[in-house]
């Protein structure tokens, strides 16, 4: 997949932008697939083709980390930056929905939807939350002041007030979502529920 640069941000000690690898290429494109499994052809095709255009875009970050800049909008004008690994255990622990940057109180975060059935009201998962796996009763405080900035070198785990751990809130919405899946396979091939 070939990326304009004419989109990547102004990002100071960021380089070696490159297009993704096959095996990237193939991950995204299942997790794509799983997280649209439950819908109506016509409108996983048009959400498989939105998340498409909000990819990532590998990066090296100033000290050589391998990351990714996750657009956090349709426009592309708003990148997270993760690193590899971390992106894909967030992608890989189910939190497969998109990315996007929610503001409270003057502060930039970043935020995805847990998976769950369509036409529910989806529960919003903070990214860094993901990251450090965190319990409940512990925050991340971010220590550049940048809230886009999910690397780890910049997020560290404090005492503060949560009320869920991100681990539960993706364990329950995956079931919904995989019985949500099996109903709507059921429905399509004409079978009762």
């Amino acid at each position: 997949m070939k990326h304009e640069l004419n989109f990547m941000p102004e990002i100071n000690g960021l380089s070696g932008y490159r297009p993704l690898t096959l095996s990237e290429f193939a991950r995204l494109k299942a997790a794509d697939e799983r997280a649209v499994a439950y819908l109506h052809p016509k409108q996983a095709d048009y959400l498989k083709a939105k998340r498409k255009a909000r990819w990532p875009v590998p990066c090296v970050d100033e000290d050589g980390v391998a990351c990714y800049l996750v657009a956090l909008n349709d426009r592309r004008d708003i990148h997270a930056l993760v690193e590899v690994a971390d992106y894909w255990s967030v992608r890989d622990a189910g939190a497969d929905g998109l990315w996007f940057a929610n503001r409270s109180n003057g502060f930039t975060y970043v935020q995805t939807d847990a998976p769950l059935q369509h036409r529910k009201v989806g529960v919003k998962i903070t990214v860094a939350r993901l990251i450090l796996n965190l319990p409940g009763g512990k925050k991340v405080s971010v220590q550049n002041g940048n809230g886009l900035d999910l690397r780890r070198k910049n997020l560290v785990a404090v005492s503060g007030h949560s009320r869920r751990s991100p681990a539960n809130v993706l364990s329950r919405a995956l079931h919904e979502r995989e019985a949500a899946t099996q109903a709507g396979w059921k429905a399509r091939q004409g079978l009762p529920a």
